[in-house]
């Protein structure tokens, strides 16, 4: 079981412990982004998540994704990484 555990902060300060799923970059967008679960990747439904992520003095932040246009782009990269088999490369 190879999933990554990670501690971020959150854009108003907030530790938070998420898992994983990929980290990816999309088209036209300059920022990367992570999809991640705070739950691990066994077990039904778990709900993952999506966000900005930039690294600053070694901790990663997390910030969310506002623009409309640019959360439809991160979505449907996000959707073909997976199509594409990318959940198993961890």
């Amino acid at each position: 079981n190879m999933e990554e555990k990670l501690t971020v902060k959150t854009r108003d300060g907030q530790t938070w412990e998420i898992y994983v799923i990929m980290e990816f970059q999309v088209e036209n967008y300059p920022d990367d982004y992570i999809a991640y679960t705070f739950g691990g990747k066994n077990g039904e439904n778990v709900t993952s998540f999506i966000s900005k992520m930039k690294e600053d003095n070694n901790t990663i932040i997390l910030d969310s994704i506002q623009d409309p246009k640019e959360w439809t782009s991160v979505k449907k990269a996000f959707d073909e990484l997976l199509k594409d088999g990318g959940e198993l490369e961890c």
